[in-house]
């Protein structure tokens, strides 16, 4: 029979043996025969070291097969359990990193958008000078682009099919909370539009003006004067922002 340590050591032989297989299976692009190695040992040996090592090799696995909703369970699972560990900004980035995979294509839900711009959000927040805090920073201005294309493009549908006022809030929101993105000219001039052709030449005037402070050499605006100076009293009005000349 074996003794207790005996059995303690032969254990650590296999965790060491499976450890080892796995590295190698990862170093030969093998990530399926890595996939099980790494299960393999956080099913068996659960609370040891190697255990919580093969987690994160686990979640990046899963990750770059792109299967993204077992690298989510794998992500949840972790943070669950691990609550102090030198892995979780790691793990934390892999978990908003998942998330904005979802996000390529602006008409799908956004849900996924919102859930990886604060994830980043959270990441530059508990550790701006971080390693991963930079490539967040990219990555918040690509998932704000996608949510900003996602409201135009639902803000056009609602043009054409004649609700305006729904259209008119979905143009709002780009200029409130996406003004850095190239979208908010276009909204403010898709705004003066809709407010002229609602007859509130008031706001319609206000709205251009606020595309002409900020943006004077945009298209956007030049269109949005054009429509000002043909379609209401504000034609002659010193205080609408006149075009460049084009020289």
């Amino acid at each position: 029979m074996y003794s207790c340590s005996s059995y303690k050591k032969n254990q650590e032989e296999s965790v060491d043996l499976l450890y080892a297989k796995g590295l190698s299976a990862l170093a030969n692009n093998d990530i399926i025969e890595a996939q099980k190695t790494f299960q393999q040992i956080t099913d068996d040996y659960p609370y040891r070291e190697e255990a919580t090592e093969a987690q994160i090799f686990l979640i990046w696995t899963y990750y770059v097969q792109e299967d993204l909703l077992s690298a989510e369970i794998n992500i949840d699972a972790f943070l669950k359990y691990y609550v102090y560990n030198d892995y979780i900004p790691w793990v934390n980035y892999m978990s908003a990193l998942v998330q904005y995979e979802d996000i390529q294509i602006p008409d799908r839900d956004q849900n996924a958008t919102s859930n990886a711009l604060i994830g980043f959000f959270n990441i530059i927040k508990k550790d701006p000078n971080s390693k991963y805090a930079k490539d967040a920073k990219l990555r918040i201005e690509v998932a704000k682009y996608n949510i900003a294309q996602r409201h135009m493009n639902v803000a056009k549908y609602y043009l054409h099919n004649t609700n305006y006022f729904a259209s008119i809030k979905r143009y709002q929101e780009v200029v409130e909370h996406f003004s850095d993105t190239q979208y908010a000219q276009e909204a403010l001039y898709r705004l003066t539009y809709l407010w002229l052709l609602l007859g509130v030449d008031d706001e319609a005037f206000r709205v251009s003006s606020v595309l002409g402070y900020n943006y004077p050499e945009s298209i956007w605006y030049r269109k949005s004067y054009d429509l000002i100076r043909k379609n209401t009293k504000y034609n002659n009005n010193s205080n609408l922002k006149k075009v460049p000349t084009n020289k």
